[in-house]
């Protein structure tokens, strides 16, 4: 597994390089922070699925180059037949890929920069924080001062 997470984290810094962003630039259109780019590119986490399918959009790269996947390389001393039939199921296996981050894209409904935000603090806490948060968030859903509605709440004068 640290194989994969070093080749994509290098991959990550090539890839932006040569597109011509900075991190600051790759994290806006990431809708991510900085620092979580950063943290990607050093090797010391990785981006959720999602945000990997966008990366490679936004890069213009395959997911398999940037994940370090390159099967003539891996496989180069096996048979035509054998190369071949691996070649045409990495094929399919990128298609579906492609296939699957255009639908994810289109049933995910896009998130607002304030819920963006919310999502990325949440991922840089520990466990008792995440934790913590979940709490504070479900009593705030309870109260039904906090909760949309078409007529507002009225408080009692004491």
């Amino acid at each position: 597994m640290s194989e994969i997470r070093s080749k994509i984290q290098h991959n990550i810094s090539i890839y932006r390089k040569k597109a011509g962003l900075t991190q600051d630039e790759l994290a806006e259109k990431l809708h991510v922070k900085k620092t979580s780019l950063a943290s990607w590119e050093q090797g010391r986490s990785l981006p959720d699925i999602d945000t990997l399918f966008t990366l490679c959009d936004i890069l213009q790269v395959n997911i398999s180059v940037i994940s370090g996947f390159e099967p003539q390389q891996s496989q180069h001393h096996l048979g035509d037949g054998v190369q071949h039939a691996i070649n045409e199921l990495y094929q399919a296996v990128d298609s579906i890929s492609e296939y699957s981050a255009r639908v994810g894209h289109e049933l995910t409904p896009s998130l607002s920069d304030d819920e963006t935000q919310l999502i990325d603090d949440y991922r840089e806490f520990n466990d008792e924080g995440k934790e913590k948060v979940r709490d504070y968030v479900a009593d705030l859903a309870d109260n039904p001062k906090y909760k949309k509605c078409s007529e507002p709440v009225l408080e009692k004068q004491a």
